[in-house]
């Protein structure tokens, strides 16, 4: 006899896909570790690790299906719980691709003597930004407004719609990946060339790892909506999937503009150079007109203080100025009471 639940939290049955989970992970790390080492095995291990984890996935997110459809497990404040749990880790995601992009920005900002005081570095042939990454970077969100549009067919309760536009999604996605394979084929530089190479590879790599994975979620909700799972009233998972490929969508901007954009050589960097030639220019100017000013000022007694540099230089000058004009007066006067004195001496003497 079944016993009747009085919560509406869903206690789940024993399951062994946690501890397979963990001995897939374990197994591939380790096979991982030897395969790049050059280990006998190596290849071998991380290969049936990586098979081992995916099927678990699989196996455990069928259960999680089940759960939802035929058992009737996920009741709102279940659903709650997967929202919750799921905006937590596209927080954990935004965390580990904000390392990559932060390592490219610290390189970018202050390049060390090591790469030549310069970014890029000497020698990197960089791709020019407006090609196609700016391409990539329209496609993208693109993707993000077809996969709002399935949303909102969904809430509509058109079926054909969301399935519709989740097949747009998921074929601007593809297009995507394709082009930024043909990217990687036609860098001319590699994951070894410096810094520049290595932050460029792991950020943009692993942001396309994601657009992948938000492709594949794309297509099993796809699928799902087209046998009739997903309704207006319980589609937690569509949604987890929409801000899943909405996360990728704004990640994208922030490789586009620290990476591609400001390694540009005739971009950010020129623009920079031409704001410190104009600086340097300016400074120059300055300094001549000062001079200028400073020699003008050498022979005129103003009667005002005059600013042109620092104050104590400028009131040692004043007052050198004053000093000289005043034993000049002071001579002139001498001179001019001397005959003045003789003609009253011979009066007297008369």
């Amino acid at each position: 006899m079944i016993e009747s639940q009085r919560h509406s939290y869903h206690l789940v049955d024993p399951s062994p896909w946690p501890i397979s989970g963990s001995l897939g992970a374990l197994a591939t790390t380790v096979g991982g570790v030897m395969y790049m080492h050059s280990f006998q095995g190596g290849a071998t291990l991380l290969s049936l690790g990586l098979i081992f984890l995916l099927y678990t996935m699989f196996v455990w997110w069928r259960d999680v299906l089940r759960e939802s459809t035929l058992e009737g497990h996920h009741t709102k404040v279940v659903q709650l719980g997967l929202r919750y749990g799921f905006i937590l880790f596209i927080v954990s995601e935004v965390m580990f691709l904000f390392a990559f992009f932060r390592a490219s920005s610290h390189s970018s900002l202050a390049p060390t003597v090591e790469i030549g005081g310069i970014w890029p570095p000497k020698g990197i042939g960089v791709l020019d930004p407006w090609e196609i990454p700016f391409l990539n970077t329209l496609i993208l969100p693109s993707s993000g407004a077809a996969v709002t549009w399935a949303h909102h067919a969904i809430l509509a309760g058109k079926e054909k719609r969301a399935v519709y536009a989740l097949v747009a999604t998921v074929s601007l996605a593809l297009v995507f990946t394709g082009f930024q394979g043909m990217e990687y084929y036609q860098a001319p530089f590699t994951i070894s060339d410096s810094i520049y190479g290595s932050t460029f590879y792991l950020a943009t790599g692993f942001h396309g790892f994601h657009v992948i994975i938000g492709t594949l979620f794309s297509i099993i909700c796809g699928i799902r909506q087209y046998l009739g799972q997903m309704t207006k009233e319980h589609h937690v998972g569509f949604e987890a999937a929409a801000w899943y490929w909405h996360f990728v969508d704004v990640v994208r901007l922030f490789p586009f503009v620290s990476i591609y954009w400001w390694g540009e050589p005739n971009g950010s960097n020129s623009s920079l150079a031409a704001t410190k030639d104009i600086g340097l220019a300016l400074r120059k100017e300055r300094s001549v007109l000062i001079r200028r000013l400073r020699l003008r000022a050498s022979n005129l007694v103003l009667p005002f203080p005059l600013r042109l540099g620092p104050p104590r230089q400028e009131e040692s000058l004043i007052h050198g100025r004053r000093s000289r004009h005043r034993s000049i007066r002071s001579e002139q006067q001498a001179t001019a009471e001397k005959p003045s004195s003789e003609n009253s001496s011979a009066l007297l003497r008369t």
